[in-house]
């Protein structure tokens, strides 16, 4: 079952029209949990829930589930939320201010208290680490429109460091920091109580750990259902010069003290590979079930976030595990929704250099890369900057807040659900892949190089990344026009077109397409536009439309011509003609060797040729009643030699399997042509592996190493040279 994207908030009716004709589909979609280990259907399975390449599984019920009650909520919230993000260079509103000359505001948390009230912290201090520094407050009680006036709540004779703030259930608020010694550089975790809204504080608790060389904290502690208090810290053992850790101190009694004895790990360095763990984050998702994001120690894991999970409320933890984010300082909440917000310091440099403040916000459960990643604010390649912290308004707005030193100050955004959860459809065409195998040329003026940024040059429109010099330019403005076209070899199927132009410069120009580079129709025209950084301008026609060529003209120009990014998104056809597999094996020309051989009366659609009989639909398959290990192999005889050139495959749909496609010649020399690892396939698709060179061949096997449940292949297509 695919489930739809919604796009409007209008949808929503539509989508619980979808929930209700297909809850009959939840047949056989047995349930998953960390302690059913049934082998009684292709779903099955006895893997632990840990975070893996799915974050954690969820079954379709569950998810049907979990849409419905978004569906609901938000139509029950009355009308659209009102904002959205409106600028990613501005924010909508002004939390705090620095005093230039004396102090700078960094690191803000945000709590939105039982009384509506908007309560931020953060460090004022000179620099990003001094030794002047303290705690102060500002509250809002206008859902963030207006704030008061910040004061000083903590101010010790130490350097006070990285405040942040949650309020339990009984209205106590927590402040939890960090101090620096001056003269001892000894850093130590503290706690503050307020039973009074934050007009007076108790003395500062130090946090007892293990990690006795140092201890910070960053995120804020959270409440677990039986009332203990979870603070997630980081720091190392031994000395400064070891790889630090993720650990988490409980409280039992509301915050007024953490002992050492109740420290768990959440992130173990490996020092082999020079990765260490700060900054962690936790979220409790209810039921026992904890998670956590853990940013790793500068640039040595080219900053990428790892994750784990805890199952009993914290006391043990799952290995952490590396995710595709390149985060600094995560944020996490649970929106009433269901769905999951992240809001980070992106390091990806997707969207600007420096660290923008990005998010997406994903129903529990799902793969954080099949969610788009959303700009929120950035700012020209600073990098002392993010440290998101955000809310959930009455009305469904997320106001997220976060500092920019460089402009000494705490800004606010709003943003709808909506806008921070948009689906990745999966269907961008890789540019540089198809450039780099000749089945795309390009034909443009815009050839501009420079030997001290070799990522610049003609491929830098289509290389996937939107940081400014991986670009193509033209060392001159336009007018007269400058043109950038892709030619394909074979047509391609466009859905959308994406263009980032030179961002932050004014542009004007047009996006057309052509099936013989002579006769064009325009897709969009531009007209003194600017563009963000790491922002692609979607062009969706009415319809998808067939062509085999894409042409960007940029007419005018306030500096050089520029082209940030192009990207397609569709399909292309695969080259060569597809083989009728099940027509030749039909016709006793074509053998089968498997080990998927189950059938069911009630599901006649599975069986030896199920993975052959060219049906994309999940009952529709070949599986046998095991998981795998130990391998399932789909092997196929094509009864005589073929020249190959593309390779279709659809493993098992919504569920993550290791395999192998390799192709052979006589059945005994293999040649791999397509490995997946921990790859989750979705319903009515086909991954096409493009041969570079035509194989000459007369076998093909597909191997499947691991699977979630029993092991199945859904679909295998074949393609010779015509």
């Amino acid at each position: 079952m695919k489930k739809p994207a919604y796009k409007s908030y209008s949808d929503m009716l539509t989508l619980i029209d979808f929930l209700l004709e297909h809850i009959a589909d939840l047949e056989w979609r047995l349930p998953y949990s960390s302690s059913f280990s049934g082998t009684t259907g292709p779903h099955s399975t006895n893997r632990r829930l840990c975070g893996m390449k799915r974050k954690t599984i969820v079954t379709n019920a569950s998810r049907l589930l979990l849409y419905f009650v978004m569906a609901i909520g938000l139509i029950l919230s009355g009308s659209q939320p009102a904002s959205a993000i409106s600028s990613m260079t501005e924010p909508d509103v002004i939390v705090a201010s620095g005093i230039p000359g004396t102090s700078n505001t960094y690191f803000p948390s945000m709590e939105r208290l039982a009384d509506g009230t908007l309560f931020v912290v953060y460090y004022s201090a000179s620099t990003h680490e001094a030794t002047n520094g303290k705690i102060m407050k500002t509250v809002s009680t206008d859902n963030g429109q207006t704030w008061s006036t910040s004061v000083t709540i903590i101010d010790t004779p130490e350097d006070d460091r990285d405040p942040s703030v949650m309020q339990m259930n009984d209205g106590t608020l927590l402040v939890s920091w960090f101090t620096f010694n001056n003269t001892t550089t000894v850093r130590q975790v503290r706690t503050a109580r307020s039973t009074d809204g934050g007009a007076t504080w108790s003395s500062p608790v130090t946090v007892g750990t293990s990690l006795a060389s140092y201890s910070a904290v960053t995120s804020k502690a959270v409440e677990l259902s039986n009332g203990d208090l979870l603070l997630p810290i980081y720091g190392s053992i031994v000395n400064r010069q070891e790889m630090p850790r993720s650990t988490a101190v409980r409280s039992t009694d509301g915050g007024l003290t953490w002992n050492a004895s109740t420290e768990v790990l959440l992130a173990e360095p490996i020092p082999a590979q020079n990765i260490g763990f700060v900054e962690p984050v936790i979220v409790d998702l209810g039921n026992g079930h904890l998670y956590s994001l853990h940013r790793t120690l500068r640039d040595y894991d080219n900053y990428h976030a790892w994750e784990s999970h805890s199952y009993d409320n914290g006391f043990t933890w799952t290995q952490a595990v590396r995710t595709s984010m390149k985060a600094h300082c995560s944020d996490l909440l649970l929106l009433s929704s269901g769905l999951l917000l992240h809001t980070w310091g992106d390091r990806s440099f997707a969207f600007s250099g420096g660290r923008p403040v990005v998010g997406k916000a994903i129903p529990v459960g799902d793969d954080w890369d099949d969610w788009q990643t959303v700009g929120i604010y950035k700012n020209g390649g600073v990098g002392d900057m993010s440290y998101p912290s955000a809310v959930e308004l009455p009305d469904g707005t997320i106001f997220m807040v976060y500092y920019d030193a460089s402009r000494g100050f705490i800004g606010g955004t709003y943003a709808t659900v909506e806008e921070l959860s948009k689906q990745d459809p999966h269907d961008r065409l890789d540019l540089m892949s198809l450039y780099t195998s000749g089945a795309v040329q390009i034909d443009t003026d815009m050839t501009w190089t420079t030997a001290s940024h070799p990522e610049t040059g003609i491929t830098g429109a289509i290389d996937g990344s939107f940081s400014y010099w991986n670009s193509a330019f033209r060392g001159s403005k336009s007018p007269p026009a400058a043109h950038y076209e892709l030619s394909f070899q074979d047509p391609v199927t466009i859905r959308a077109v994406g263009i980032n132009m030179r961002p932050d410069y004014t542009m004007s120009g047009t996006v057309s397409y052509s099936n013989d580079g002579t006769s064009w129709t325009t897709l969009r025209t531009y007209t003194n536009v600017v563009q963000n950084s790491g922002e692609l301008d979607l062009i969706e026609p009415t319809a998808p439309v067939t062509a085999k060529h894409v042409r960007v003209e940029i007419t005018s120009s306030s500096q050089w011509a520029g082209l940030t990014e192009i990207a397609l998104f569709g399909t292309q056809p695969p080259p060569g003609t597809k083989i009728d597999l099940l027509s030749l094996y039909n016709a006793n020309q074509l053998q089968i060797d498997t080990d998927m051989t189950y059938t069911a009366s009630s599901r006649p659609g599975l069986g030896v040729t199920g993975a052959i009989d060219g049906n994309l639909s999940y009952w529709y398959s070949s599986t046998r009643n095991s998981s795998a290990p130990p391998a399932a192999h789909y092997t196929v005889s094509l009864g005589s030699t073929k020249q190959l050139t593309a390779i279709g495959i659809n493993l098992k749909p919504g569920y993550a399997e290791d395999a192998v496609v390799s192709v052979s010649a006589d059945g005994t020399t293999w040649i791999p042509v397509a490995t997946y690892s921990d790859a989750v396939h979705q319903d009515g698709t086909i991954d096409i592996t493009r041969l570079a060179a035509p194989i000459t061949a007369a076998y093909i096997k597909v191997e499947i190493t691991d699977s979630e449940g029993w092991a199945l292949l859904n679909e295998l297509e074949v393609y010779e040279a015509t």
